[in-house]
């Protein structure tokens, strides 16, 4: 799709996220991750099909697994997921469009893994203030 990009930034944009999105086989069901994008605001018209998939994937690895996100938990990984991609795209330079798909494709490729390292630093943290003595 980005050999010949869209006009729209949006969808532009959305081709380069989903070019460094890794594939998920098989067909998911949508139907849960698809409640997640709703209760985030989002809609599924406006959500590239490969990104719901792979939270459709991920929620379905936790299930195998007989895990459960505790509602209050998933309620802040909502709030808070929004929060940061709302101050990135408030971020994506605006002087051309080659600077804006560089920001989206390195920022997702490789900030995910400082996001999932400082997600883990943080539970350290707060660990430490819960259980932590003296």
């Amino acid at each position: 799709m980005l050999e010949e990009p869209p006009e729209n930034p949006y969808d532009l944009l959305g081709a380069a996220n989903a070019a460094v999105t890794p594939e998920v086989v098989g067909d998911p069901d949508l139907t849960e991750a698809t409640a997640l994008l709703e209760r985030m605001g989002g809609s599924p018209e406006k959500c590239f099909p490969e990104q719901l998939a792979a939270v459709a994937h991920a929620l379905a690895a936790l299930d195998r697994a007989g895990f459960t996100v505790p509602e209050t938990v998933m309620d802040a990984y909502l709030e808070h997921l929004f929060a940061i991609a709302e101050a990135e795209l408030a971020a994506t330079p605006e002087t051309s469009i080659e600077d804006a798909v560089r920001y989206v494709v390195l920022g997702t490729a490789l900030v995910e893994p400082l996001i999932l390292a400082l997600r883990r630093v943080a539970e350290q943290v707060a660990a430490s203030r819960r259980f932590g003595t003296g």
